[in-house]
């Protein structure tokens, strides 16, 4: 069994849906998601080694928070060294109205708590579009069921049950959710502009693991590396029109 990936914690506590921090009891499993585990920029082993020092010399006094299943949320770095010292663990179980939710606060705690650079945050923030669009889909679909219960009042003997439906779907619409164009949403929510953003989604779709790895350690800038990805492109173009022109001329030829 991958060490980080599933531990058996028979010092740590059992999990409570009151969201009360807990520690210490027996026979409890906590598990780190492969899914999530993706979303997280690692620390450096120096940067690690640190916090085990600390967590070590001084306890932990930041809860890690897990989900009611018992998946870790927030603090996988911490989760990974009070495993290593095989000290107790503190934890806060975080109940979730839905797995969107969920995944969206364990991207958003990163990026208010993490100092991360302009292209971590453009990461971080691209996975957040799937949420986004999700979200838009899921109104969309209520929108519809609701315009079609509306439609179905008319002809209903029991209009008092259908108001109460269409009253349940759309208290199920949450005001607060924003609306717009995607990248705009994200942008503001990293904190960058959304030009800044647009490139990064370049980067991430576009460029090599090597000009990735350059921007997650700073050793590049986004700028620098937007501009080779474009300029490669421009080139790729053409290529192309000089394919395609020759191709238009032999079949020219073949023609007379």
């Amino acid at each position: 069994m991958n060490l980080y990936t599933h531990l058996n914690l028979t010092s740590f506590s059992g999990l409570n849906n009151n969201n009360n921090i807990s520690k210490s009891s027996s026979n409890t499993s906590l598990s780190t998601s492969k899914e999530y585990l993706k979303l997280i920029p690692p620390l450096s082993e120096v940067e690690f080694n640190s916090l085990k020092q600390s967590i070590e010399e001084e306890g932990l006094h930041i809860p890690v928070i897990v989900n009611k299943q018992g998946v870790v949320l927030d603090g996988h770095h911490r989760f990974r060294a009070c495993k290593e010292l095989r000290i107790p663990l503190l934890f806060r179980t975080k109940e979730f109205k839905d797995s969107l939710e969920e995944k969206q606060f364990l991207i958003e705690v990163n990026l208010r708590r993490r100092q991360l650079n302009e292209f971590q945050r453009v990461e971080l923030g691209y996975s957040l579009e799937d949420i986004e669009k999700e979200r838009a889909k899921r109104r969309m679909s209520i929108g519809g069921h609701i315009v079609g219960l509306a439609n179905k009042k008319e002809d209903s003997d029991n209009n008092n049950e259908i108001e109460r439906r269409v009253a349940s779907i759309e208290a199920t619409l949450e005001p607060s959710e924003e609306k717009g164009k995607v990248s705009q949403i994200i942008a503001k929510k990293i904190g960058v502009s959304t030009a800044t953003y647009e490139r990064g989604k370049k980067i991430i779709e576009k460029g090599t693991e090597d000009q990735k790895n350059s921007l997650r350690r700073g050793t590049m800038g986004m700028t620098n590396v937007y501009n080779q990805i474009r300029r490669q492109e421009q080139r790729e173009d053409m290529i192309r029109q000089v394919q395609e022109a020759a191709g238009d001329g032999c079949q020219l030829d073949r023609e007379f």
